[in-house]
């Protein structure tokens, strides 16, 4: 049995570019991503967790399989919010520096969580990451809700940033959600 992954917030930070949040290299060609996710929100938990405000880019290897390559991944926890990230783009929204999989997912039964919102401050920037924007899969990966995101585009949303797949992908079983609504 796993203690429960709740209470958390994870709050204005550059994970997987430099500090000024506009490379994803050193000084040289060296990458400063992590080898794997950027953030990884596990082991069930009634949640709630935050993701607030971050620059989450340059994550991953090439050779991972998109799921363990993710700018953000949610797994098996319920609960979360995500609001306010720039996930594959530097830190104005404006060039792409993706993660090497997806830019969010959702997996093994992560539900009720929130990706976005109804107002500009809770927009998040989905863009640049070679898999999908966001990949929602698996058996009891239900109830979440995906809504006034910028995915595939700059942060003002008048130029094509695009991501390597799909914009939002569901299967394998997810169920029930809700994207898009009014903001």
């Amino acid at each position: 049995s796993h203690a429960s992954t709740s209470l958390n917030v994870i709050e204005a930070n550059f994970i997987g570019t430099d500090y000024t949040g506009t490379t994803i290299v050193d000084g040289g060609t060296r990458p400063l991503g992590n080898l794997s996710d950027g953030i990884q929100i596990v082991d069930g938990g009634p949640g709630p967790n935050t993701v607030r405000g971050n620059v989450i880019s340059g994550n991953g290897v090439a050779n991972l399989s998109p799921e363990l390559a993710a700018g953000i991944a949610i797994d098996g926890c319920a609960a979360n919010t995500v609001v306010g990230n720039f996930v594959g783009t530097d830190l104005t929204g404006a060039i792409a520096l993706g993660n090497f999989g997806d830019g969010i997912i959702l997996v093994s039964g992560a539900s009720a969580n929130v990706i976005g919102g109804t107002t500009a401050a809770e927009r998040n920037v989905i863009s640049g990451n070679a898999g999908s924007g966001i990949l929602i899969t698996g058996s009891g990966t239900d109830a979440n809700v995906i809504q006034g995101n910028y995915l595939g585009t700059n942060a003002a949303g008048d130029a094509t940033l695009t991501n390597g797949f799909y914009g939002i992908r569901l299967e394998s079983g997810a169920d029930s959600t809700t994207i898009g609504g009014s903001i």
